[in-house]
């Protein structure tokens, strides 16, 4: 049973009076999680007086790192839905809308009379606090060809906001083409699919090739001046890449998280303490690593690509990195696991996690995986890692990834799924028959129990006679292994263990 299906994030200042709080919760994940209402409303309030006793709160860009949340108050349950369908909410949300006001700036940092560059501040109103894509385009406003292009992403909280797009000088002087110009960008919709672009106001009529403003430069101080970043901030991981000359190759399942955010929750979920040693699969370029070192007592990072392996040693002394594949060599005892998983590697690195001893992990899994270790019998998720995984812990999805958490962007959303070790809930006369039935059935989902033994007889029997000999007795020989629960598939192990003599 799926216990999340969506979540809404906002900050607001509480009053010491009753506080009216709105939550929108986004309709295409109430329709993709396709369970219909009433649904249970819960609520976890995240308490920071320093960070929020300002009143609004200016977001930092994405890949930075934010302070740790002092204090917050556990998850409430707070009531329960109106009988909603999933299928009555709308699989493509607006997200923001452009006000129709926008700002023109230039700069000449290197005074040589030519602009650097030509930034456009778009206002847009903000429906849902989310991360963005943006991307413009500026063209003649003439119809001829496009000039520049701007891609950025950022993270926009609800409410009026400004949305700033940068087209670099270079690009429009080649483009030969004088102002005014005018500037196009797509609507956003939560699937992604723009409408058509619409045209904007033009701009005023700029020649880039000399200096009309008097206006001074912006202070490289001034931590709001285009391009530059406030103290104490990190570089964004793509930047990092770029100054490392590295690209991700998707094929290794290199994508990497560049929501501080996420990473917060991350490594608030594992709830370290200070006597813990945390392994890492992964870490690529250390995002969630940081902040499991201001946590933990001691943090152990698996790498496989020695490009990044050698970037961690260099700026995480206090980081244990190993280099080598995390399936292939030998683990350190650790009590917590926490890693943005590469994906290609969940499920055979999930099954050897389940073998060792731990505490608690906190893994990031591609959203349909994280389904189907939760997943019920007689569902279609429903499979061979759903029983491993009910057998051996507790699994919980604490909460659903967009894909633009990450960079590059992966084709689907993601999960963060916790795992808990506990003793089996139901009695398994011997574990590896178990697991080796477990296997035999599923390679045939689609098949009766004994027909799927039959084909698999040689993991369970000393010959196909052997199995014979003991099929009668098998209970649910006659059902199809998605549809048995796994302690059903328990007494079929317990029930053929005759057959292997």
């Amino acid at each position: 049973m799926v216990r999340f299906i969506t979540y809404a994030y906002r900050d607001f200042d509480l009053a010491t009076t009753d506080t009216i709080v709105v939550l929108r919760f986004r309709g295409d994940l109430i329709r993709q999680a396709g369970v219909d209402g009433p649904w249970d409303f819960s609520l976890t309030l995240y308490y920071s007086p320093l960070t929020y006793a300002s009143g609004n709160v200016t977001p930092v860009p994405i890949g930075t790192i934010l302070p740790p949340q002092p204090a917050y108050y556990p998850e409430m349950l707070c009531g329960t839905t109106s009988a909603y369908r999933a299928a009555d909410f709308d699989s493509t949300v607006e997200l923001l809308r452009y006000t129709g006001r926008f700002e023109e700036l230039t700069s000449d940092r290197n005074v040589d009379g030519t602009y650097d560059a030509l930034v456009i501040r778009a206002e847009v109103e903000v429906f849902a606090t989310a991360g963005f894509d943006l991307s413009g385009v500026l063209a003649g406003s003439g119809g001829s060809p496009e000039i520049a292009k701007s891609f950025s992403q950022v993270w926009l909280q609800e409410g009026l906001r400004w949305a700033e797009f940068s087209f670099a000088g270079p690009d429009i002087r080649r483009g030969g083409v004088d102002g005014p110009t005018a500037r196009t960008w797509p609507r956003y919709r939560l699937r992604r699919e723009p409408a058509a672009s619409t045209r904007r106001p033009r701009t005023r009529p700029w020649l880039i090739t000399r200096r009309t403003s008097t206006r001074p430069p912006r202070s490289p101080h001034n931590p709001k001046a285009a391009g530059v970043r406030p103290a104490g901030v990190d570089e964004s991981p793509r930047r990092v890449l770029d100054h490392l000359g590295i690209r991700p190759r998707k094929r290794l399942g290199q994508h990497f998280l560049v929501d501080s955010r996420v990473a917060l929750r991350h490594v608030g979920h594992a709830a370290l303490g200070s006597s813990d040693t945390v392994l890492e699969i992964g870490p690529g370029l250390g995002i969630l690593t940081r902040l499991l070192a201001e946590h933990a007592r001691h943090v152990v990072a698996i790498e496989a690509d020695r490009r990044f392996a050698t970037y961690l040693r260099e700026s995480l002394p206090d980081v244990e990195v190993i280099e080598g594949d995390a399936l292939a060599i030998e683990w350190p005892r650790f009590d917590v696991m926490a890693s943005n998983l590469p994906y290609q590697i969940s499920s055979p690195l999930t099954f050897r996690l389940l073998r060792e001893p731990f505490r608690r992990a906190v893994l990031m899994y591609q959203w349909e995986f994280a389904r189907r270790m939760i997943a019920n019998p007689a569902t279609a998720d429903y499979s061979r890692l759903s029983v491993g995984v009910f057998r051996r812990a507790a699994c919980e999805i604490l909460e659903r990834v967009p894909r633009n958490a990450f960079h590059p962007q992966p084709r689907v959303d993601s999960a963060l799924v916790r795992l808990e070790p506990r003793p089996s809930p139901f009695p398994i006369g011997d574990p590896d028959r178990y697991d080796a039935v477990v296997d035999v059935l599923f390679k045939h989902r689609r098949k009766t129990v004994e027909n799927g033994l039959r084909l698999g007889w040689k993991a369970i029997a000393e010959s196909p006679e052997a199995l014979e000999a003991v099929l009668p007795t098998v209970p649910f020989r006659t059902r199809r292994v998605e549809a048995l629960s796994p302690e059903e598939i328990g007494r079929i192990a317990d029930a053929v263990r005759m057959a292997k003599g």
